[in-house]
């Protein structure tokens, strides 16, 4: 099979705000690079100005960045979104718990779907790729489906909810979802959640027992580094939401890797 070419050649030379900020902390506290990542790369940071320097002159700088598919990293992940999630279940009037699985049928159709948009972009064939890249357009897809159902269900109850989804392989390869839906406001009922998901099989509850819900969701993005998610505008950026994940940062600072 032939390699591909990156679709952003100095994608990975160029660091975004998020890797900068997590930089800039580190620095704070001493270290250059995540203790939590087992495999650390060194990257070139360019079009933004190094922390480093203490003039603030935008010049490149070489950095350490997490590997982001480590089992450190992975487990890092999770800690962060269950603390995410946490917080939006506090500030919440109620949250439901569900599982979104799509029938045979759908998968083959959504399958058509994902395999005409990769064709069209790479004219390469789905099913010749690796099982990475198939994974990722078929989470594509489904979390377009994912957007409808949502709009849907906001627009039969007349309400706002925010969202936090994981997906999970199953053992063909085609993913299902794990949610937890945040409302605000107006109530929504288990009837509008499940007749609104066209696809398949739901499955919901509302959350009494508190955050393990939340550990319950989170705890997919720990098994495996091709984990996808999709969440509310700045979910879980509270207050709250920024101590916690300080809190975290700061135990996995304090606790060595363990190779």
């Amino acid at each position: 099979m032939p390699i591909r070419k990156a679709k952003y050649p100095g994608r990975d030379i160029v660091a975004n705000r998020e890797v900068v900020r997590e930089l800039a902390y580190r620095a704070m506290l001493g270290r250059t690079t995540a203790p939590w990542c087992l495999a650390p790369r060194m990257m070139t940071m360019i079009g933004l100005p190094s922390i480093m320097d203490t003039d603030q002159r935008k010049q490149p700088g070489v950095i350490g960045v997490a590997c982001r598919k480590c089992d450190g990293c992975l487990r890092h992940r999770a800690r962060l979104w269950t603390a995410r999630a946490v917080d939006e279940i506090t500030m919440s009037d109620r949250t439901w718990f569900g599982t979104l699985t799509v029938r045979p049928s759908e998968r083959f159709r959504l399958g058509l779907i994902a395999e005409k948009r990769f064709l069209r972009a790479s004219s390469e064939n789905l099913n010749e790729v690796s099982d990475a890249d198939r994974y990722r357009y078929l989470c594509a897809i489904l979390g377009e489906e994912c957007t409808k159902w949502l709009k849907r269900v906001r627009k039969q109850s007349g309400t706002c909810c925010r969202y936090l989804l994981v997906f999970e392989r199953h053992k063909d390869g085609f993913p299902h979802c794990h949610l937890l839906l945040h409302e605000q406001g107006a109530p929504i009922t288990k009837s509008v959640i499940r007749m609104q998901w066209h696809l398949g099989f739901t499955q919901v509850k509302l959350v009494d027992d508190g955050p393990s819900a939340a550990f319950y969701v989170a705890k997919y993005l720990a098994k495996e580094a091709t984990g996808r998610l999709r969440a509310s505008q700045r979910y879980g950026q509270g207050l709250q939401a920024f101590i916690t994940e300080r809190i975290v940062m700061m135990n996995d600072l304090a606790t060595p890797p363990q190779r």
